[in-house]
């Protein structure tokens, strides 16, 4: 896209700081290597970006870089008398006062770069005000555009040892300090004791349709919202149906019975009164709409953090999800959901636990049953499945972890109270 700039106002560039990068590498290639991350779309000057693309060439081919193999690669490409001919690169030597400085030199470069990507997204923002979008949808490209640009503006793409020991001791000295009680957990004790849920992982619970997982989702909503702020995305039910659920559990009544309204004077005291107050106070709060990507899960989650704080992202459930990337089939429309999904619970710095719908009875393993799944399996960082037989034993659940990354797998045996819409720990052989 054309860039859009204020009359009266440059574009940002800084030629000096371009040539000075390049001179310093047709000096000393080794400090190459100080600022290798310099793409070469942050060269502003065409014929500068020609020089070191001819660089990254040679480096590619792990050939030595001077005035002369680049004076040949540039004339293999055409471009040797297009930028001046060896007198450009005899000029571009000329204008270094030390290599040294190269980092400095390609730190500038990089920062107008991203000036200009971000005029260059601003023009792009104003062209989607202009269409006349749904406000949703473009607020989705808008954002997401940003979120983009952002993701390659980190302040560091290597952690030194030195670092990594600075961060091991903010870490654990948060964790030796924490109460147990402030540790993120299923609110299970034995699911709690096959690992701890970590900030960035994505956690999948599959089952197959109808056996309560939403419910079991809505339980570990309520555990984990006395912790920290719980967002629910809800791409199935309404909110009269999240309400009566709610409802149910507060109160201890069928849901049926809640939908049917008519209360008699003591349900209605008991809905109106004790059961509203105590939705307003818990820590839980819903997005919910009938379809919705990750990355729109991902600018959710960050007003969630802006105006609420943020702890753990619910998703209902990963095949009403629409992709972001359009895949061309169910498998990779699957995969780049999972991918995108844990691209946002990364962003984010927490947790995304997503129920998805496994297809009945083809293999054993839950990694295998995954409907659709693309690449969730490989993707997630727990899975697990549950079961349960409404039929002969709706009274009676189980929940297997297939896989932890970072702890047990094994299983847990669960029975379903309905009068609380939980389920509650079997004891072993009970």
């Amino acid at each position: 896209m054309r860039l859009i700039v204020e009359s009266k106002r440059e574009i940002p560039t800084d030629i000096n700081a371009e040539e000075a990068v390049l001179g310093s590498l047709l000096i000393d290639p080794d400090v190459y290597w100080e600022m290798a991350d310099t793409r070469a779309d942050a060269f502003y000057r065409e014929k500068n970006r020609w020089v070191y693309e001819a660089i990254l060439s040679l480096v590619s081919k792990r050939e030595g870089i001077n005035q002369i193999t680049v004076a040949h690669e540039l004339a293999a490409q055409g471009k040797l008398e297009a930028i001046g001919g060896p007198a450009y690169l005899s000029h571009l030597i000329s204008v270094v006062p030390t290599t040294v400085h190269i980092e400095h030199y390609a730190g500038i470069v990089k920062k107008t770069a991203f000036q200009r990507s971000l005029i260059r997204e601003a023009s792009r923002i104003a062209a989607i005000g202009y269409k006349g979008e749904d406000p949703e949808v473009a607020l989705s490209q808008a954002i997401g555009g940003l979120l983009k640009l952002a993701e390659g503006q980190g302040d560091r793409d290597i952690i030194t040892p030195k670092m990594f020991a600075e961060d091991a001791l903010k870490r654990f000295t948060w964790l030796a300090n924490k109460e147990p009680t402030g540790i993120l957990s299923f609110g299970l004790s034995k699911l709690d004791n096959m690992g701890v849920i970590q900030n960035g992982e994505s956690i999948i619970l599959s089952g197959e349709t109808g056996v309560g997982k939403t419910t079991l989702l809505s339980q570990f909503a309520r555990w984990l919202e006395k912790i920290a702020p719980v967002l629910i995305c809800s791409c199935e039910m309404s909110e009269d149906q999240l309400l009566d659920r709610e409802m149910a559990h507060l109160t201890g009544v069928f849901i049926k019975t809640i939908a049917r309204g008519n209360y008699p004077d003591a349900l209605k005291d008991s809905v109106l009164g004790e059961g509203t107050g105590q939705l307003s106070e818990t820590n839980i709060y819903y997005a919910i709409a009938g379809k919705l990507t990750p990355m729109q899960i991902q600018i959710l989650g960050r007003k969630m953090q802006a105006r609420y704080g943020l702890g753990v992202v619910i998703v209902d459930h990963l095949q009403a999800l629409k992709d972001d990337e359009k895949g061309g089939n169910l498998y990779a429309i699957t995969t780049n959901i999972a991918n995108g999904l844990k691209a946002a619970a990364i962003d984010l710095n927490v947790p995304i636990i997503t129920s998805c719908i496994l297809s009945q009875g083809l293999f054993k393993d839950v990694l295998r049953r995954l409907k659709n799944s693309g690449d969730i399996g490989y993707i997630a960082d727990w899975v697990m499945e549950f079961q349960r037989d409404i039929e002969k034993s709706p009274s009676k659940a189980t929940l297997f972890v297939a896989k932890n990354r970072q702890g047990d797998v094994g299983k847990v045996n669960l029975r379903y109270v309905w009068q609380r819409q939980e389920y509650i720990e079997e004891k072993e052989g009970g």
